[in-house]
């Protein structure tokens, strides 16, 4: 049986910015993941795309989820540098998306910060789903890093023709809110 309904998508300020079909969509810092039991989510109805600079070991885990999927790069812009997303990081993301069952019904995207790589994924699964992802490009807490937006575009089949117009977009947003940056 379908589920036919419409999650909020909150930031960490429980603000609403959007809204994602079938799944809600949480972006964290990594030191807000111990609190995602004031979420109020179920236990077992929840899964966690993990995005790190480092390598975990084995007793780092987050516990409480369903389903996990750690990936490892840095919050770069640079295709070129080895330690950059990679089409590949992308791809294992997005089938990890496509694998959940219907009893996952919160996808939580973590990075260290839960200002650009998170918000860049929690954006192209917003689109992969048919929602508007505006609400993210249009926050001023957030800077979505556009090579990881881009290359989740690509990994779900997406068209990437936007990207360097929802760039403006958010530097807009973040002028607006906080005044332009001076040197």
């Amino acid at each position: 049986m379908n589920r036919l309904m419409s999650e909020i998508l909150y930031d960490d300020n429980k603000q609403e910015i959007g809204r994602v079909a079938f799944r809600q969509v949480i972006i964290r810092a990594h030191p807000i993941l111990q609190r995602l039991d004031d979420e109020g989510l179920p236990p077992g109805s929840s899964a966690l795309v993990l995005v790190t600079d480092w390598s975990f070991e084995e007793g780092d885990a987050c516990g409480g989820f369903a389903c996990e999927l750690r990936v490892e790069f840095s919050d770069v812009t640079n295709a070129r540098r080895k330690d950059s997303m990679k089409p590949e990081h992308a791809q294992t993301i997005a089938r990890f998306i496509r694998s959940l069952g219907e009893h996952i019904d919160s996808i939580v995207i973590s990075c260290a910060g839960g200002m650009s790589r998170s918000p860049a994924i929690a954006a192209a699964i917003m689109l992969a789903q048919g929602q508007a992802d505006m609400a993210i490009w249009e926050n001023p807490n957030y800077s979505p890093n556009p090579l990881c937006y881009r290359l989740m575009l690509e990994a779900f089949g997406l068209p990437t023709d936007q990207v360097k117009s929802k760039i403006k977009t958010s530097k807009r947003a973040f002028e607006t809110a906080f005044g332009r940056c001076t040197e």
